[in-house]
């Protein structure tokens, strides 16, 4: 009997749960059965480390699963130190149902010692690992050799050596070691080292690549060329008209590098004058003489040249088409020559019968291409002569001139300052 009533007592409370989980999701009178989500239905994302525990000297893997993936949703795995602060994230694009692995080499870059969380995310879906971490991260540093601390990121001042060594600097690279003291005195004292780096420290310090003069409108080309520990910023540029006044500046605040560099005089760093905001070269609309001025840190370097109304004769003004690209997804090579910026690469749309061309432009320009026709063409079917190409310049129609051959179309196409993509279209295939 007492079994009885147990059964009823549990029968009741079980039809209670019922009827406020399903009053809970907002139904009244006769609800339908509550289902599960279907991420707890059919897991959708799973998330695992190779390890439970790890040292600074361990290899970190991270694999998420995603049984279901949406190319246009990214998968987010963050990692959590243990006083839930973010210490890294990594993004993978989606697209296939398969696991997606981010390796941390050793050393696992992370200070904290204790728990981690790692956190993947697809979506509204989620899941969630943890894993344990003794990090002696900051001794791992301190033990390694002066040079690969160097090029682990490590300031060449502050190099860490064992005790009893003193820090140097060879004179003939610049480069950090660790020596006994008496032997870094006798070092410094010869020649060879020496005991502090130049501050600041850049050589070679010159603009080259400018021309003497350009025309009005004519992108200014040229570089900044140097040496040196350079961690912190490129050069400055500038270009001053003959009164003194500033026409031009490359930035005002100035890219800076996101990694040191590895050797501190043994590269040469070449930086071509661009403006930062928009990555293009310097365009002068006003005859005159103007000076380029280049500086960083205490160096300088300046050079002039003069900018005329009449326009200078290069290569493109001959017709020939001295630059070559591989047409990606075929075998083919296009030669082309272009006034006013670059191409950076061409590829063929077999679907469409379509050209892409990717520009990047320094001004309002042109580009010549000697299509062969092999690659493509535009015929009538009936007559079997030459038809137009359809030719659109970031999606609008221009008009184009042309000359042919018996293997080749050559295309002269227009193009504004800031165009991105031409597309030439064969309407009618061979």
């Amino acid at each position: 009997m007492k079994t009885l009533h147990y059964s009823i007592i549990a029968i009741l409370v079980i039809g209670i749960s019922f009827f406020i989980g399903e009053n809970a999701y907002g139904c009244l009178g006769n609800c339908p059965p509550i289902m599960p989500p279907p991420h707890y239905t059919s897991p959708q994302i799973t998330v695992r480390t190779n390890l439970e525990n790890y040292t600074t000297t361990d290899k970190l893997i991270i694999s998420s699963h995603v049984f279901n993936p949406n190319n246009k949703i990214p998968l987010v795995i963050k990692i959590f130190n243990p006083s839930r602060e973010l210490e890294s994230v990594k993004i993978f694009p989606v697209s296939l149902n398969e696991n997606y692995t981010w390796m941390i080499s050793p050393p696992i870059d992370f200070y904290h010692s204790g728990n981690y969380t790692v956190l993947s995310q697809f979506g509204e879906y989620y899941a969630v690992t943890h894993f344990y971490l003794n990090s002696t991260i900051t001794q791992y540093y301190l033990s390694q050799a002066p040079l690969k601390q160097f090029r682990m990121g490590t300031f060449a001042q502050d190099i860490h050596c064992h005790t009893g060594f003193q820090l140097f600097f060879k004179a003939e690279d610049y480069t950090p070691a660790c020596a006994k003291s008496e032997t870094t005195t006798v070092l410094v004292q010869r020649g060879w080292a020496m005991a502090h780096l130049p501050d600041p420290f850049i050589e070679k310090f010159e603009i080259t690549g400018l021309q003497q003069s350009y025309a009005i409108g004519q992108s200014i080309n040229a570089s900044v060329t140097y040496s040196g520990y350079t961690w912190y910023a490129e050069p400055n540029v500038k270009i001053l008209d003959a009164s003194g006044t500033q026409i031009w500046f490359n930035c005002a605040y100035c890219y800076a590098r996101s990694e040191p560099v590895p050797h501190p005089s043994l590269d040469t760093f070449t930086y071509v004058v661009t403006n930062y905001s928009n990555n293009n070269l310097p365009v002068i609309n006003k005859t005159g003489t103007y000076t380029m001025i280049a500086s960083r840190d205490n160096k300088t370097a300046s050079a002039e040249f003069i900018v005329t109304g009449s326009k200078i004769t290069s290569i493109y003004d001959t017709g020939v088409t001295p630059m070559s690209v591989n047409v990606i997804n075929t075998n083919f090579t296009i030669n082309y020559n272009i006034f006013g910026g670059n191409v950076s690469e061409i590829t063929q749309d077999p679907k469409s019968n379509t050209l892409i061309v990717l520009l990047q432009t320094t001004g309002d320009g042109r580009l010549t291409l000697k299509i062969p026709r092999t690659l493509l063409d535009s015929k009538s079917a009936a007559s079997n002569q030459d038809t137009k190409f359809i030719i659109l310049v970031d999606k609008k129609e221009v008009k184009y001139t042309e000359t042919t051959s018996i293997d080749a179309r050559t295309l002269t196409i227009p193009f504004g300052l800031g165009a991105k993509k031409i597309e030439i279209t064969a309407p009618v295939n061979i």
